[in-house]
């Protein structure tokens, strides 16, 4: 006696074809006898692509992250909400003949003289920092500013910036230009209660060019804020 082959079935032809969500149902036939059966196909799932930022979240409303369906065209939202994992701005105005020495977590941020940029970090943390002068520095010493407001240095000579929200613009300048150096200047010809520049960090002269200038700076200076909030 000879056992049954069995049937041969053939390739599967879609009945109805399944979807991302929604199964389907195909059919084979038995290449030895003709014999047609229908099978049921598993829902394929969806393809997701790369989530993609729609909107940035910030202190005033949350924030819109989407991901798509490379098959069927289904998209996901996600909510962004901003808190102590959120980057906020800072950039360091360096004056002549500095550098600021920026550590953040396990590694240091270099901020050179000529290299005005933004650094980010966590706002749930604190910002240390260290702020060098090379032989050539002018002025008998310096003075931090956050804001256009002084920060006095830690007992070991290093600066702490606590944590916060705002975009911050930290900045330095000689003290020999803390106090004007003719009495008859104007103090504050730089923009600022303490004569310097809160845009670019130097002291602008108290001519009619340099009041020019410090005003351009000061509208800049806005505009970087209202803009990197």
């Amino acid at each position: 006696m000879v056992k049954a082959l069995g049937h041969d079935w053939g390739e599967l032809t879609y009945v109805a074809e399944p979807t991302c969500t929604a199964d389907g149902q195909g059919m084979h036939t038995c290449t030895r006898c003709g014999v047609s059966q229908l099978a049921e196909v598993k829902a394929l799932g969806h393809d997701w692509g790369d989530w993609e930022v729609v909107t940035l979240p910030d202190y005033n409303q949350d924030g819109l992250e989407r991901r798509t369906c490379a098959r069927c065209g289904d998209t996901q939202e996600n909510v962004l909400h901003i808190g102590s994992n959120k980057d906020r701005g800072v950039q360091f105005v360096a004056y002549n003949n500095t550098k600021f020495i920026v550590h953040t977590g396990d590694k240091d941020v270099i901020v050179n003289t000529n290299d005005a940029r933004v650094i980010q970090w966590y706002s749930g943390a604190t910002l240390n920092f260290d702020v060098q002068v090379s032989s050539a520095w002018a002025g008998d010493g310096f003075v931090v500013l956050v804001n256009q407001k002084e920060l006095k240095p830690n007992a070991d000579g290093s600066y702490t910036l606590p944590r916060g929200r705002e975009y911050v613009i930290i900045s330095i300048m000689p003290t020999s230009l803390t106090e004007p150096s003719d009495p008859g200047a104007t103090p504050g010809s730089g923009g600022s209660s303490s004569g310097v520049c809160p845009y670019c960090g130097e002291t602008h002269p108290s001519n009619l060019w340099g009041r020019i200038v410090a005003f351009i700076h000061q509208i800049l200076y806005f505009f970087t804020r209202l803009f990197r909030r």
